[in-house]
């Protein structure tokens, strides 16, 4: 009896790692690469609002608050517009657009 439990014991086993080796067929193809490509977009920058009153100006990127001079994940605001930010990269200047360049007018020209 203990030899035919120790038998049940042991295959048990084997179906249990041959299981863990199997790949699911019915999931998508790249589903494994879904967590980097969240990382990616959770990095990505965007300029959500611009304040520019008298001598401060504040960008809002991400939803935090920024001034030039002032770091946004290791790239520096080296201007801020009236619809535009622009950061000093590794890879060059790059600029952030507000609305994705859908201002259709300035409130302080005639809104």
């Amino acid at each position: 009896m203990r030899l035919l439990f120790f038998i049940f014991l042991c295959l048990s086993q084997i179906t249990f790692v041959a299981a863990k080796t199997l790949i699911d067929p019915t999931k998508p193809q790249g589903a494994f690469h879904q967590k980097k490509m969240q990382d990616e977009v959770s990095s990505a920058l965007v300029l959500n609002a611009v304040f520019i009153t008298g001598q401060s100006k504040y960008a809002v990127i991400n939803g935090k608050q920024y001034r030039v001079a002032d770091f946004v994940q290791g790239n520096k605001v080296i201007l801020i517009s009236q619809n535009q930010v622009i950061l000093n990269t590794d890879s060059g200047e790059k600029t952030l657009f507000i609305n994705n360049h859908n201002i259709k007018k300035d409130i302080n020209n005639g809104f």
